[in-house]
């Protein structure tokens, strides 16, 4: 990779080039664009799969090597209102001025955190959990000092905030009245509009303008036949 980049981070479009310039030189047999779907196993012990265009496949031996790229998306009142960390544009200017919860405290979080700070007018940041660092951790797959800058204005006392829940209990409605999103309770009345007591700092009482979901990936299994019995490790 040194050869690719002398970034300590090289963007991730070095690493696609390093890997097509690898699969090129080894002149390995690799069938692009495709997406397999109905992986099952024979009564002749082989296993056999499609792609999108019907044309079928069978082999002694299936490696999955797919990573987990399906969105962990969990159900709560209000799902359909909120952004998927998968369909995130990068284009600051979609954020400029807006105040953005984050839902999700590990790295995919914080990388959008990082990105977007410079722009937004406040963001607030949610996790089942306190956020571990790698330095602290010693495990690299830990949050990484490279986008930790919001624990910086967090701990600085700007109007950026962390602050530990489940998501199982967010409820997100969206005002008539205003038409940013609240997180709404059982004694709140109509979001955007209830009286706040002078006594009141829940700093999410203003509402957001977006809302985001960041809280990682999960293995797709719907690649396999129903006839498939696969079980997680």
């Amino acid at each position: 990779m040194t050869k690719y980049s002398k970034d300590f981070f090289p963007p991730a479009d070095t690493l696609v080039q390093y890997l097509n310039d690898f699969a090129t030189k080894l002149n390995l047999k690799i069938q692009y664009n495709s997406t397999m779907h109905d992986v099952m196993k024979r009564e002749d012990k082989l296993f056999q799969m499609w792609d999108q265009h019907d044309n079928v496949y069978t082999c002694k031996y299936v490696i999955m090597a797919t990573g987990i790229a399906k969105p962990h998306a969990p159900y709560f009142e209000g799902h359909e209102l909120v952004d998927g960390y998968e369909d995130l544009t990068t284009d600051l200017e979609a954020f400029e001025g807006q105040s953005v919860f984050i839902i999700g405290r590990g790295n995919a979080a914080h990388e959008t955190a990082q990105h977007i700070m410079g722009s937004t007018n406040v963001v607030h940041m949610m996790g089942r959990s306190a956020t571990r660092l790698a330095w602290a951790t010693h495990y690299v797959g830990d949050l990484r000092a490279i986008n930790n800058g919001i624990l910086d204005t967090y701990q600085l006392k700007s109007l950026d905030g962390l602050f530990e829940a489940s998501s199982d209990a967010l409820n997100v409605t969206r005002s008539p009245i205003d038409g940013r999103l609240y997180m709404q309770n059982e004694f709140d009345t109509v979001p955007g509009g209830q009286v706040v007591s002078e006594v009141d700092n829940d700093a999410t009482r203003e509402g957001y303008d977006r809302i985001i979901r960041c809280i990682g990936f999960e293995f797709d299994f719907e690649i396999f036949h129903p006839s498939m019995n696969v079980k997680r490790a």
